[in-house]
């Protein structure tokens, strides 16, 4: 998997492309530990190219969340496509953070 991020005004876009499984996902959990770390609280898990997301790659996104919002941040979720849309919504994601079809759209549900 491929994670590159960007700075958004005050966010912080993550760009996830691959697979985010059991194998891959604490790359993940070490991008948004590393980013939450420096600062970067306000996090758009954007995931257009995500072509595969696991419990793992789940249970990431939820921590990653949890954390943010105890340093008065968030995160959301912007282009899930396929398998990756359906995944979120049976895991109810959609339930505890925004997931929209973009990442303007992710930082609008916001505050």
């Amino acid at each position: 998997m491929e994670i590159v991020s960007h700075i958004e005004g005050e966010w912080t876009v993550v760009s996830l492309v691959g697979r985010l499984d059991a194998a891959t996902s604490g790359d993940l959990e070490r991008a948004c530990g590393t980013l939450l770390g420096e600062g970067h609280h306000r996090l758009v898990l954007e995931m257009t190219n995500l072509e595969y997301i696991s419990s793992a790659g789940v249970r990431v996104i939820v921590a990653a969340a949890k954390r943010a919002s105890h340093l008065g941040g968030a995160v959301a979720v912007a282009g899930p496509q396929g398998l990756v849309a359906q995944i979120l919504k049976i895991t109810a994601i959609d339930t505890l953070l925004p997931v929209a079809d973009t990442v303007a759209e992710a930082i609008a549900a916001r505050p």
